[in-house]
């Protein structure tokens, strides 16, 4: 709908609106089909709306739509969850970056694709708005730009900003208190202030692309050594995208512990729970999640937000709201959560905030609640009492070993323990829609239904994942072949070339990026130079996920960058300045002697 509308209307710098209708149909097919024939191509570029002013904007779209990066941004990842913004971060960076977890943000890697870090870094701005420091900043920069009372009012247009501050000058600066209680307020979440900053002072300032690149992934840390490489890993549902040169060992006294944790979670005191009809359209935010919970036949006293539903709330905020809900209940006297340095904590009734294992309740967890993020449903070890019963929300992407591991972290699950899966709309409809059933009661959905999308979801991480991995493995065999003819060269010059042979190119033009004409290499011409081993194997495991042909990896590849600078010096000799020389004369000593 977006691109049938900007085809219809235009936009700024794109004046389609006055085309004729077979022109505009030509681009519309243009910038929302991957794969066009020839036919296609050419009718766009031999029409009347072709030339230089826009074939900038037609490859840009076509990249946005055609290519997936809208759908990526909007359809597989979630702000504050999987991307937002870090402002602790060492390198200071005001671009958006990946997140492990809900508020969790990686600490070095930084997304890879140029375009989607334009758009994930614009939306973490419109949803969060800018700080107090952004807006001075801006501020400042406006009172000292031409035109800055036209550009003012474009910040002001769409706001409730009071009629005395409608105009740049009745603001004044200086008066730090007036302009964050009566006038950041109103400017905080106005898009074209927003624009503003991020044209001036984020991506004017930050965003850069290098003409080449050494790359290195996780095959080069599992590639075969003099010594073994080994690992850890809860789970092996991910086998099958590990390096080739790594092993999956199951060890044959742990092969039953899937199983046995899949008939722990199918155990008949295991429910469901899913959104009462009257809220269609709403999402499972927190207050609603409490109010699920208080609203339950059996009490609630965990609720593992593997999901990662509750972000519109801290974790500390969250523990006080449903402390809230306990104060006539004796026996619940504390929550316990983790805060934002992964430390576990408690909170009293007085609301006194202390580590747990140095409080009185780290021998009294049965007069606690218990609330663990998403980012805390992995590796956490709380002795719960044996009758706590647990509330799981599910989230979009949710894989069956991240939905397992939140389980499990009710150790006594199956033995006592029990949980509940709290199920937001969309994700109902999505289990729904696998299983083939029409809505009919809401606790028609079961236990086993959760673990068969659990397990679907998995399946579609896994088709995500392969092509970068392939991608990664093809570099990978390239690069040790290029080792191994390194050390056949016996002269500096075929040395310094097979080294350039290491880099990749990095900087991309929007024709290059997103022309249609640039055709997509099927898996089995990639591998016509792989090792025939590591080639076959690649290819094995691609026909099993379907992969015939390489579109794109580079909107799911994620980079750690490290920026080698090379110091230069440059001598600068400073002679003497010029002098007059001293006339000859002899000293009245000489003289006398």
């Amino acid at each position: 709908r977006v691109a049938n509308f900007i085809c219809e209307t235009g936009m700024d710098g794109f004046p389609i609106a006055r085309q004729p209708p077979a022109v505009r149909n030509a681009v519309l097919r243009y910038i929302t089909q991957l794969d066009l024939p020839d036919v296609e191509v050419e009718t766009v570029k031999n029409s009347s709306f072709w030339h230089d002013s826009t074939e900038s904007h037609l490859l840009l779209l076509r990249g946005l739509f055609a290519s997936g990066v809208l759908a990526f941004a909007f359809v597989q990842k979630r702000w504050r969850v999987n991307y937002g913004l870090d402002p602790n971060r060492k390198t200071g960076t005001k671009l958006a970056v990946p997140f492990r977890a809900k508020d969790n943000p990686t600490p070095r890697s930084e997304f890879s694709h140029p375009d989607v870090v334009i758009v994930l870094t614009c939306l973490s701005y419109y949803y969060g708005g800018l700080d107090d420091e952004s807006l001075f900043t801006i501020f400042n920069l406006l009172v000292r730009s031409d035109d800055a009372d036209q550009e003012y009012q474009d910040w002001v247009k769409t706001t409730t900003m009071p009629d005395a501050f409608r105009h740049l000058q009745g603001v004044n600066l200086r008066d730090h208190t007036q302009c964050k209680l009566e006038i950041f307020p109103h400017t905080r979440f106005s898009k074209a202030a927003i624009d503003y900053f991020l044209s001036h002072m984020v991506f004017a300032k930050e965003s850069k692309e290098f003409p080449y690149k050494l790359s290195a992934s996780g095959w080069d840390l599992g590639k075969k050594k003099a010594n073994a490489t080994t690992g850890f890993s809860g789970t092996n549902d991910s086998r099958y995208v590990l390096p080739l040169d790594i092993k999956q060992l199951d060890l044959p006294e742990q092969k039953h512990t899937n199983a046995l944790v899949l008939n722990h979670i199918l155990g008949p005191e295991n429910t469901t729970a899913v959104m009462s009809a009257d809220m269609k359209g709403t999402a499972l935010d927190s207050t609603y999640l409490l109010s699920m919970v208080a609203n339950m036949s059996s009490r609630v006293r965990v609720i593992l937000d593997v999901g990662a539903q509750v972000v519109d709330r801290t974790n500390l905020e969250f523990s006080k709201e449903w402390l809230k809900c306990y104060n006539r209940d004796d026996h619940t006297r504390a929550f316990v959560f983790f805060d934002d340095f992964d430390n576990i904590m408690v909170l009293n009734r007085s609301g006194k905030v202390e580590e747990l294992q140095s409080s009185p309740f780290a021998d009294q967890l049965d007069q606690c609640l218990v609330f663990l993020d998403e980012a805390h449903t992995r590796g956490t070890d709380l002795r719960l009492p044996t009758d706590y019963r647990a509330a799981v929300t599910l989230g979009a992407d949710l894989t069956k070993d991240r939905l397992v591991q939140a389980c499990m972290r009710m150790r006594k699950l199956g033995k006592g323990q029990s949980v509940m899966f709290c199920i937001p709309r969309e994700i109902e409809q999505k289990i729904r829609r696998l299983t083939g059933r029409a809505r009919a009661a809401p606790c028609d959905i079961t236990v086993s239904d959760v673990i068969c999308w659990a397990i679907s979801e998995t399946c579609q991480s896994l088709r995500r994942e392969v092509p970068l991995w392939l991608t990664q493995g093809i570099r990978f065999d390239h690069q040790r072949r290029l080792w191994d003819g390194l050390d056949a060269c016996d002269d500096d010059l075929s040395r310094s070339a097979c080294a350039q042979s290491f880099q990749e190119e990095e900087a991309l033009s929007l024709d290059r990026r997103y022309n249609p004409q640039q055709s997509h290499p099927s898996v089995s011409s990639l591998l016509d130079h792989v090792g025939s081993r590591s080639g076959a194997m690649m290819y094995e495991l691609c026909q099993q996920f379907g992969l015939t042909v390489l579109h794109t990896s580079s909107l799911q590849e994620e980079q750690e960058r490290e920026l080698s600078p090379e110091t230069e010096q440059e001598s600068q000799v400073e002679r003497p300045p010029p002098a007059q020389p001293a006339r000859h004369s002899l000293h009245a000593d000489v003289r006398m002697f």
